[in-house]
């Protein structure tokens, strides 16, 4: 299995996993299904990877990951977190392989898709915030294997923040000052996310 297939097997496993966790978060204040509807997406996702030629590219894995999220994740969980993966798609379709630069190139496109998307900023308690939570930690880094560990190490920073917001988006909106305390379960799964990645990806460039 090549090294982005890969990461496509541990998504599945690392979801599957954090499942309960994510949807006990989720319970404060949404419809506490986010864990059983990220894990079902990245099943999904890795049933279309499991379909591509050993040799695939990048580019090839990355979007059926994206499409296989965004065909089985209901409400606006499938279009956000497809998102991520589908950027990864065209920005990798030029740059072939998912390094440093890549990574880099991916984070502040996936951000201004979610933006443009779903009119979300930067301190709404969202998974927003982890993602800028990694671009955060990267800025000025060398563009080695570790800029895998450091995104990550971001992201979960970002998701940390996340409890002392107060939520303007989404069901947690109308909780309005009752919603500070608690993370945002999406801002967690992007740390899963970039960590499955490092975990796979971090020291092989």
């Amino acid at each position: 299995m090549n090294k982005y297939m890969e990461v496509a097997r541990r998504l599945q496993e690392t979801f599957e996993q954090a499942a309960m966790e994510l949807c006990d978060l989720d319970r404060k204040a949404g419809d506490g299904d986010h864990g059983l509807t990220i894990s079902r997406g990245f099943r999904s996702a890795y049933e279309q990877v499991s379909l591509l030629d050993e040799d695939a590219a990048a580019a090839e894995v990355f979007k059926a990951i994206g499409y296989g999220m965004l065909n089985t994740m209901g409400g606006a969980s499938g279009p956000i977190f497809s998102t991520f993966f589908i950027q990864a798609a065209i920005v990798l379709k030029e740059r072939k392989v998912l390094d440093g630069e890549a990574l880099t190139d991916i984070l502040e496109k996936t951000i201004t898709a979610i933006h443009n998307l779903a009119d979300t900023r930067r301190g709404e308690k969202t998974m927003l915030d982890a993602l800028y939570g990694a671009v955060d930690a990267i800025q000025g880094e060398p563009r080695d294997a570790a800029i895998f560990r450091k995104a990550s190490e971001g992201a979960k920073q970002g998701a940390e923040a996340t409890r002392q917001m107060q939520a303007t988006k989404g069901r947690a909106k109308f909780l309005q000052e009752r919603s500070i305390g608690f993370m945002d379960a999406g801002s967690w799964s992007v740390y899963l996310i970039l960590d499955t990645i490092a975990a796979v990806l971090g020291d092989d460039l």
